[in-house]
């Protein structure tokens, strides 16, 4: 792989190397080529210029391509799916699945976080595809082409996610629901002072804490932690029966709170002192419809479990 390769060209090189679509026709489809400019020439007379098209597309920046150049990026992942298809012949969406779920995802992500962005939240996404219940193969490899499309094109991996699951919603009638664990879940409850120190959490797996650390936002509205998270600076680092929005962390400037976000596999709070288990928010299928999780204290040294599966250590960071 080419050092330093931008979203946008990552999309573009795939989509040639692989798909055998050219620049030209993926810029046709992903760009509104009736868009004028000062000189009243449309973006489709200026994709027609090698350098333009090279230096102000194939190549730009994250956020370089004015959204108002940008088409209806579902229309144009179905339409590229089916390109692809056309080129490749006899099993094409499987090899679509099997690229986009692999070197290619991989090579999205590394110029992902190469801008700065969540390459773990564009991986999960991806895991997420491959194991919704889709309606057929066709269908799991337009979403996982509109991911790609929409990460390529915006450069915003929580924008894409955010697109892609309102494309799966809406054009391929799917909701997308986080698996169920087979095991059940517990979680937290009680109260201490957090006043001096915020808090960091360290992923724990086979025994082992695995850096890095994630410092919690001392924010109202604390840190997100889920599988596909909305916020910002949330935490990714977690497994895929963990809820796209799983649980947040946060202060009220005295002590710190876990609360659950309505996970379907739930939360515990293992309590450093005596190892005593506290639910913080049950697995879905044990809690009534409609109930609000409360807040519990959690303190440095506690754990907390997500859908049983994924353990974070509750770590005190002075703020002297």
């Amino acid at each position: 792989m080419v050092e330093h390769e931008t979203p946008s060209s990552v999309m573009f090189a795939v989509a040639k190397e692989f798909g055998k679509v050219s620049n030209k026709q993926l810029a046709r489809l992903v760009l509104n080529t009736d868009r004028r400019f000062g000189d009243d020439k449309t973006l489709l007379s200026r994709i027609e210029e090698k350098t333009f098209l090279s230096r102000e597309i194939v190549h730009s920046r994250p956020g370089a391509i004015p959204r108002s150049w940008l088409s209806d990026l579902g229309s144009a992942a179905q339409s590229l799916r089916s390109k692809m298809a056309a080129k490749l012949g006899a099993g094409a969406d499987e090899k679509i699945v099997d690229e986009l779920c692999g070197p290619s995802a991989e090579r999205m992500a590394q110029a992902l976080a190469s801008y700065g962005e969540d390459d773990r939240l564009y991986g999960n996404m991806v895991s997420w595809l491959m194991a919704a219940e889709l309606e057929d193969l066709s269908a799991r490899a337009s979403a996982l082409v509109m991911l790609f499309v929409a990460s390529g094109c915006l450069g915003d991996v929580h924008e894409a996610v955010r697109l892609t699951q309102r494309f799966v919603s809406h054009k391929l009638g799917h909701q997308l629901l986080t698996e169920v664990a087979l095991e059940g879940d517990a979680a937290a409850t009680e109260g201490k002072k957090g006043a001096g120190f915020r808090l960091a959490l360290c992923r724990q797996v086979d025994g082992h804490l695995r850096m890095p650390s994630y410092p919690v936002s001392m924010d109202p509205e604390g840190t997100e932690i889920g599988l596909l998270p909305t916020s910002h600076d949330a935490i990714t680092d977690v497994d895929s029966r963990v809820s796209r929005s799983h649980l947040r962390v946060f202060t009220d400037g005295n002590a710190w709170f876990v609360q659950g976000l309505g996970s379907t596999n739930g939360t515990t709070l293992v309590r450093a002192e005596t190892g005593e288990e506290v639910v913080v928010e049950p697995p879905a299928r044990a809690r009534e419809a409609g109930a609000e999780p409360e807040p519990v204290p959690v303190y440095p040294g506690d754990f907390l479990v997500l859908a049983g599966t994924t353990r974070f250590l509750v770590m005190g960071i002075s703020t002297e």
